[in-house]
């Protein structure tokens, strides 16, 4: 009896859909002998045929599979250990079908034994997606869950995964806020939910929160990123879900003969805009009638000395007046920018048997900031190994290492390069406004002047 409802339960574990089908069938067969169906009368014949029926993938028996004399109502199923045995008439044909399965008709030619293995039916099989410990048809959860797979990920050398979600997820926002090389982006799953706290999604990584950067992972090494965005789905991480899960799935290895990828990216980054600023000879001129004006507003004359003035704000160098083709001529955006090179170098092994799969991949990543003096650089290795120990029994590993060397100008602060490229004037040398070139007293003054 326990054999019986054990069997039963595992039919019903394996195909939830029709699970209470099988469950049925089940009971009629083994359990109730004179139900619908018990083996039918002997055929006049008297031709017993008996066989096994297995399922192609492990040889594993199947528990009741339908075996019906072709165009007549006699059948019966296979018991506990897939065996069946049926009374048939000269030249009959077996049928033979199971849920999950394609099935076979076979001619029994005068046989005794017959042993059948079925082959899985591709047609009944639906893509899934992860939700939490289980998972649903993606018919069933399509509103409220977006997936990106390696076929859709974008090919340019991307130093985070977050780039390379960029315009490829509906419903997800994904927003470039910095300039910096290995800058996080901004990803909105919910929109915005807090102003002092982060609104940044929970990451998961073959089923392990993430919480440091998303720098450390390789977008190379994905194969899937599942984004979840209601609650119901996202509900077994609890409160740190409240802004939405990303599942991120990396490369695993397939059973076959070793294969070798070798990937080489090269591309230039430039500024896409930049300030139209004053040059030499137009900034002098602005800055001797702004000062002037700004020291009669004062009470005084245009032609009063500096030392008549009441600070540098106001004062005008005698070179503006008498040789202005001495100063220099600088952009200084020209001086901070660069054309930089971004770089991706990846090595990749997988391949495998049944028992054993793998994935091996290094990846050499170096990107140049666009502002002199930031630049970030990534050497990372990723080792994805799967064991299949028995027939229930599979070890996994999955081995990331990655080292990373970061220099940041801070270029988006206020008193950054990219800010102060626009204030300096074009008349200031290189060395000035330092240590060694000395502070030159009339620069932008008139910036100061409370006017």
């Amino acid at each position: 009896m326990k054999q019986y409802i054990y069997y039963a339960f595992r039919t019903l574990h394996r195909y939830p859909v029709r699970g209470t089908f099988v469950l049925l069938l089940f009971f009629g067969a083994g359990l109730f002998p004179g139900a619908g169906f018990a083996q039918q009368p002997a055929a006049a014949s008297g031709l017993v045929v008996k066989g096994k029926v297995t399922g192609s993938k492990d040889s594993e028996t199947l528990v009741g599979v339908s075996v019906l004399e072709r165009g007549t109502n006699n059948g019966t199923v296979t018991n506990v250990n897939g065996e069946y045995s049926i009374s048939v008439s000269a030249g009959a044909h077996l049928v033979f079908s199971f849920i999950g399965y394609t099935p076979e008709e076979i001619p029994v030619n005068g046989r005794s034994i017959l042993d059948v293995v079925l082959n899985e039916s591709s047609q009944n099989l639906e893509q899934v997606v992860v939700i939490g410990y289980g998972a649903q048809k993606s018919t069933e959860v399509t509103s409220s869950i977006s997936k990106l797979t390696l076929a859709n990920i974008d090919l340019r050398p991307n130093s985070q995964i977050d780039k390379a979600m960029v315009g490829k997820i509906a419903g997800v926002q994904v927003q470039e806020v910095s300039g910096r090389p290995g800058r996080d982006l901004a990803v909105r799953v919910r929109g915005t939910g807090s102003i002092s706290n982060s609104n940044s999604p929970l990451y998961v990584v073959d089923g392990y929160p993430v919480s440091s950067g998303l720098d450390l992972i390789n977008p190379n090494d994905i194969e899937s990123i599942e984004v979840l965005k209601d609650a119901a789905s996202a509900a077994i991480y609890g409160s740190r879900a409240s802004n939405g899960v990303v599942l991120i799935t990396t490369r695993s290895g397939k059973s076959g003969k070793p294969t070798f990828s070798l990937d080489a990216q090269f591309g230039l980054q430039k500024r896409f805009s930049r300030v139209d600023v004053l040059n030499r000879d137009e900034y002098i001129d602005f800055a001797i009638e702004e000062r002037n004006n700004s020291w009669i507003l004062r009470g005084g004359k245009a032609t009063d000395p500096n030392e008549l003035r009441a600070s540098s704000a106001y004062w005008i160098d005698p070179l503006w007046l008498t040789d202005p083709g001495s100063f220099p001529d600088h952009d200084w955006q020209d001086i901070v920018d660069r054309t930089a090179p971004v770089q991706s170098y990846q090595l990749s092994a997988s391949g495998g048997t049944e028992n054993l799969k793998y994935y091996v991949s290094g990846n050499y990543f170096d990107q140049k900031g666009i502002i002199l003096g930031s630049d970030y650089k990534r050497l990372s290795f990723r080792a994805n190994v799967e064991a299949k120990a028995s027939r229930i029994f599979t070890l996994g590993m999955n081995l990331g290492v990655n080292g990373i060397t970061t220099n940041d100008s801070d270029g988006d602060g206020t008193e950054g390069p990219v800010i102060q490229s626009i204030r300096v004037a074009p008349i200031v040398g290189l060395d000035q406004q330092t240590q060694k070139g000395g502070y030159y007293q009339y620069h932008a003054a008139f910036m100061l002047n409370p006017v």
